[in-house]
């Protein structure tokens, strides 16, 4: 009778290690094959899922918030290099913004760098604030599941359902049975912004092709050479949200 929650993130996120710009996944118009879904999940992860609080969820979410850097007129540089992409989690199931003029509570490695650091907002559940005593679900993999770098999860302590099964085989599996599947993003989380201000940030030379698909974002057309393929900046318009309204 819980609230069913997933957690997901990038694996292949367009050279953000800033070497090798063609790390990303490009599935072409047509059938998916065996391949693709390799390509959208690279790792053999099993599915695991764990019981936890409101309190553990906005700790999970501050975690992951941690990929945006501190932004300011000043400082406009948007990912934080030092953050592995994999532990950029979305919650689906809930909505939130995440105001990136604001300060990380955790660094990189899950250590409190600022105990009072609320980043994450808005967090909702069916259109409802979540309550720190709260108990959800959370559908997620073992890797994530017993990890002792994500605050709130126990370090494997929470984990109340455990499957071999690897989740290359839940998204294969789904996309079988759910023919046609709905590809586009539910849009439950936004990036925002104290005051209305454009952030940089580099992805593949490829990503320029697709631009035109989303409000906000601006190809510079400044360059640089990876050891593999070629990087551009981009700029991203992030909204103002005033949450004290």
């Amino acid at each position: 009778d819980l609230p069913l929650l997933s957690a997901g993130a990038p694996f292949k996120t367009g050279g953000r290690n800033q070497v090798n710009a063609s790390d990303y996944t490009l599935i072409k118009k047509g059938p998916i094959a065996l391949k693709n879904v390799a390509d959208l999940y690279v790792y053999p992860n099993t599915l695991e899922v764990v019981k936890v609080t409101g309190a553990d969820v906005k700790d999970w979410l501050e975690m992951s918030a941690g990929q945006f850097n501190e932004v300011t007129d000043a400082k406009t540089d948007l990912l934080n290099k030092e953050f592995r992409s994999y532990n950029f989690d979305i919650l689906d199931g809930l909505t939130y913004d995440i105001d990136i003029t604001k300060p990380a509570k955790f660094d990189f490695n899950g250590v409190v760098v600022k105990e009072d650091a609320s980043r994450v907002q808005n967090i909702k559940y069916q259109g409802k604030e979540i309550k720190d005593n709260q108990e959800f679900l959370v559908a997620t993999n073992n890797y994530r599941a017993g990890s002792a770098t994500f605050p709130g999860l126990g370090q494997g302590k929470k984990i109340v359902y455990k499957s071999a099964y690897e989740t290359r085989n839940v998204i294969s599996d789904f996309i079988k049975a759910k023919q046609p599947v709905d590809y586009q993003a539910d849009n439950n989380w936004s990036l925002v912004a104290s005051k209305p201000i454009t952030v940089d940030f580099d992805s593949a030379e490829a990503a320029a092709d697709y631009t035109k698909r989303y409000e906000g974002i601006t190809n510079t057309g400044e360059k640089r050479a990876g050891e593999t393929g070629t990087f551009l900046k981009f700029k991203l318009d992030v909204p103002m949200k005033d949450f004290n309204v």
